[in-house]
């Protein structure tokens, strides 16, 4: 072996250190990230470049029936600020894997400020899973993505901070997500000539429409060819007035909170005008292990939990970070500007009857990005609940997914299409044969149930 393959083999094997086995703790659970050294930022942070393995251990999933090897490494990314940070992404390799590699950067839905409740952890962890979403959504695409021969990055968007629904956070922790699968060839050996597609759904769905703004600028020089996400939040105070007094109140406290876990000066502004019932229900947000966050404060009048009630939110504070969320947006960050028009195609969906996201800032959106150029083939059904209408979407969205893999978007001859027809309806052959066996059966197994108060009742649809 000649002395510079050595060098370069050593080198590898520094930039990925294996971290020791954790053990089992007294309840037959794995330890809570805020516990489990795995998660520990290493004082050596700021000199690690964007995307750099950090750590990195071989776990077991559910879904280890399709993915040769899955591993989980803290990498390398940058906070909302600019500051250094680190987090954890999952990362499987498929039993078959393509040729060129297809890479699903998927963005889990973690409706949380709690670090306890961080998708990674769900994953290992299922018996206590984060924010309950792992066996709906997560199962789902992970499966079928394996099925298809796709490698899937899955990481902890929100950062170490638990910087729920932070845009800024959730695309930059999700870019260098992607990276760190690129760097760590214990799953992807070579990545010559991949393709990888951002893909999330309600607060992943958040994620990804950030991330994908960000493709182009933060994202520079990662091969990112489309995003396919739905259900997304696109304006937060709008979704904040939906939430408030709903059964969903809490989701609201939460972004609260998330969005103070990212920005120091929105915190400092928040935490003083909290009455003593809004302190707890804070502090709740951040330190409630169940996860269950629907669950925490139904219909409760989050206003009533601030001085100043729904008056205090128009204040130049939170006015600038509710404005500065809406997607689409030009925003200049210490990272850098974007002009916020989606610099690939997009395949976006929306009930019209979403009990928790509000639908009607979503045409405006799709309208305002087709007019500066995006190319997005938008889908909406007329009546299903949140979590139902991404069990009905996920025929086409894997349809879509694969069709831009193989460089056939459709519609290449209008920039915007919107439709209310579901191509590939649930329990039809289209949609079985769009996301495989195994993801089908666990389409099956979710019928009737109820996740964080959102019920599944999918029904077929011609």
């Amino acid at each position: 072996m000649r002395f510079s393959t050595v060098t370069a083999a050593l080198a590898s094997l520094a930039a990925c250190v294996v971290a020791a086995p954790v053990e089992l703790d007294a309840r037959g659970l794995y330890p809570l990230p805020t516990d489990d050294p795995f998660y520990q930022i290493p004082t050596t942070i700021r000199s690690a470049s964007n995307g750099q393995v950090l750590k990195s251990r071989q776990i077991n999933t559910a879904y280890d029936v399709l993915s040769q090897s899955t591993w989980q490494v803290q990498y390398k990314t940058t906070g909302a600020l600019g500051e250094a940070d680190a987090t954890v992404a999952t990362l499987f390799t498929p039993k078959i894997p393509s040729s060129p590699p297809k890479i699903m950067l998927l963005m889990a839905p973690v409706d949380s400020a709690n670090p306890n409740c961080e998708v990674s952890y769900g994953t290992r962890d299922p018996t206590s899973g984060p924010a309950g979403y792992d066996a709906a959504t997560v199962g789902v695409d992970i499966l079928a993505a394996l099925s298809n021969g796709w490698y899937v990055a899955m990481p902890d968007h929100e950062g170490s901070k638990a910087a729920f629904i932070s845009g800024v956070t959730e695309a930059l922790a999700g870019l260098d997500g992607l990276r760190a699968l690129l760097n760590f060839r214990q799953v992807l050996p070579d990545s010559t000539g991949y393709k990888a597609i951002i893909h999330g759904y309600s607060g992943g769905g958040h994620a990804s429409a950030w991330a994908t703004q960000f493709a182009q600028t933060y994202g520079k020089g990662l091969n990112i060819i489309a995003g396919c996400y739905g259900g997304v939040p696109v304006d937060l105070l709008a979704t904040v007035q939906k939430l408030n007094k709903s059964f969903f109140a809490s989701f609201a406290i939460s972004a609260l909170a998330g969005m103070s876990n990212a920005y120091p000066e929105l915190k400092q502004w928040l935490v003083p005008r909290l009455y003593p019932n809004g302190t707890a229900a804070y502090q709740a947000a951040k330190t409630d292990n169940t996860c269950d966050v629907a669950a925490a404060q139904p219909f409760v009048d989050v206003y009533s939990y601030i001085k100043g009630g729904e008056a205090a939110i128009s204040e130049p504070i939170p006015a600038k970070y509710f404005n500065q969320g809406k997607l689409g947006q030009p925003l200049s960050t210490n990272v850098g500007s974007i002009s916020g028009v989606l610099p690939v195609p997009v395949f976006q969906y929306h009930s019209a009857s979403d009990e928790i996201v509000p639908y009607p800032p979503v045409p405006g959106y799709v309208a305002d990005q087709c007019s500066r150029g995006a190319h997005i083939q938008f889908s909406t059904t007329a009546v299903s609940e949140h979590l139902t209408a991404f069990i009905e979407y996920v025929g086409d969205t894997f349809i879509f997914m694969k069709n831009a893999f193989d460089g056939n978007f459709g519609g290449t001859d209008k920039a915007c299409s919107t439709v209310q027809t579901i191509v590939a309806p649930i329990f039809s052959p289209a949609y079985i044969a769009a996301i495989g066996p195994e993801a089908y059966a666990k389409v099956l197994s979710l019928q009737g149930s109820t996740v964080q108060g959102m019920k599944i009742n999918p029904s077929a649809r011609a």
